[in-house]
């Protein structure tokens, strides 16, 4: 019983939005709703569904303008990437991207664990174990540089490391 009073509780807070609240919601500034089209309630208040669907039809209706018809080389440009972008939001969506930050952080601290043991091997075996692990860590930069570049993109063209 108490999450039915929860969600009746959100429900009504969501139902009575202020405008910098529904802004916020939209991802624009309160200047900026105020100057649009938006249903507003009697009472100036903003009812959080109709702002998001009103949001939604707006923005599929200038995407629609901007995709449809013409040949100019900006609206190429323009579909490009948009078919881009929808191809990096499928794969993050698919988990099969990692960010970029996030890939090399994890990738330090592959190559710290490494040295530490390599700095072990070095006092037990010699500075030749030394080195030779020192090297197959550069190598391993070197194929990590040229799988991925340094725009986070594979070689093949496949974004496979997006940076956020």
């Amino acid at each position: 019983m108490p999450k039915k009073r929860t969600s009746d509780g959100q429900i009504k807070v969501m139902s009575e939005l202020n405008q910098q609240s529904a802004a916020w919601l939209l991802g624009i500034t309160p200047r900026a709703l105020r100057d649009t089209d938006a249903p507003r309630e009697p009472g100036r208040t903003y009812v959080a569904k109709h702002l998001v669907q009103w949001h939604v039809a707006r923005n599929t209706v200038e995407e629609d303008a901007m995709l449809a018809g013409g040949d100019s080389p900006a609206l190429e440009d323009y579909r490009r990437a948009r078919a881009k972008l929808a191809t990096l939001d499928l794969a993050e969506r698919m988990h099969a991207v990692l960010p970029r930050d996030a890939a090399r952080e994890i990738l330090e601290r592959w190559a710290t664990i490494l040295r530490r043991a390599s700095e072990s091997l070095r006092k037990r075996f010699g500075p030749e174990a030394y080195t030779v692990f020192e090297e197959a860590i550069g190598e391993c930069r070197k194929l990590v540089d040229q799988e991925f570049g340094p725009n986070g993109v594979h070689k093949d063209g496949i974004p496979v490391v997006m940076k956020m």
